[in-house]
Order: C-alpha cells, then sequence, then structure tokens
C-alpha cells in the first residue's frame, strides 16, 4: 500500500525520491524491488480498470510508469474479497484484455498502449477465461483494440470466429 501511494504522489521530486530511500533502508533493496513490482503491478490494472469504468481513454504516462516500475504486463484481475466476479464488476481479465475491450481508448492511445504491454512481453495470445485478448476486444465491438491486435500478430482462431 504504502509503495502504491508513492508511485501515486505528484509531489516533489526530490521528496518522493527522500520517501523512497527511506523505505528502501527499511525493507531492503531486495523486498523493495518486489515491493515495487507490485504496486506497479497493481496500479497499471487499476488504471485500465478505472478508464473501462469510468468509460474514458486511458492515461499513457501512468501505464508507461508503471511498466517501467517492473509492473508484469501480463498480470490480471484477482477476486479481492471471495466475491462473484460479475456482480462485484470484476471479471478477472487480463490487462490487455481490459485495454483492448475498452472502446473510449482513442485509436492511438489504443496503439501506443498494446505496443507497450507487449514490449513489457505481455502475451497477445494469452488466454484469460478461456478467451484471447483478440476474442474479447471482438466481443466489445473495440475496433481499435482489434487493429492494434492485429498488428501485433493476434492469431485468429475459429473461436474469434464464432
Amino acid at each position: 500500500e504504502d509503495l502504491a501511494a508513492l508511485q501515486r504522489c505528484r509531489g516533489d521530486d526530490a521528496a518522493k525520491k527522500r520517501i523512497e530511500d527511506l523505505l528502501r533502508s527499511k525493507c531492503g533493496d531486495e523486498d523493495f524491488v518486489k515491493l515495487q513490482r507490485e504496486a506497479a503491478t497493481r496500479r497499471l490494472l487499476e488504471e485500465l480498470r478505472e478508464a473501462s469504468d469510468d468509460q474514458r481513454d486511458v492515461n499513457l504516462d501512468v501505464i508507461r510508469g508503471a511498466l517501467e516500475l517492473g509492473a508484469d504486463a501480463s498480470a490480471q484481475e484477482e477476486d479481492q474479497d471471495g466475491s462473484d466476479f460479475q456482480e462485484a464488476g470484476n471479471f478477472n481479465l487480463s490487462a490487455l484484455q481490459i485495454l483492448v475491450t475498452n472502446p473510449k481508448v482513442t485509436h492511438e492511445s489504443m496503439q501506443l498502449a498494446v505496443t507497450s504491454l507487449i514490449e513489457a512481453k505481455a502475451d497477445v495470445n494469452a488466454e484469460v477465461g478461456g478467451e484471447s485478448p483478440l476474442c474479447s476486444a471482438l466481443q466489445s465491438r473495440c475496433v481499435a483494440g482489434v487493429e492494434a491486435l492485429g498488428q501485433h500478430s493476434a492469431k485468429v482462431s475459429a473461436d474469434v470466429l464464432d
């Protein structure tokens, strides 16, 4: 939680660096890096989910910043409290699936965000919940998502054409 809050902090860079150094000295370099990656992954998923829920474009600075801090580009949403995913508005999608199912993301943002995730090792064809990102984008009728995935060698399968 502390590192997630630090990543969202918009204050003075010197103060942010000092706080980061204090936290690093408290938990050690190895644990700090691990916690920083976990916080960055959470920040990445939060931005993608919030953009989708709020029906808005994604913030590319947040996505790129999270990936630079070591966010897992292949991460997927988790059931936070044991509740039914669909009732809670959480569908256990991968970061790439959340992105490419949001029709409010502009064409340019979609291209840049998909490229950033794939460069950070997201698998364009990874199935989560029995669906590939391409299948998810098609079901959501997200043209920009379909185009971006197509430019990154997404495989067309019988499920996609169904």
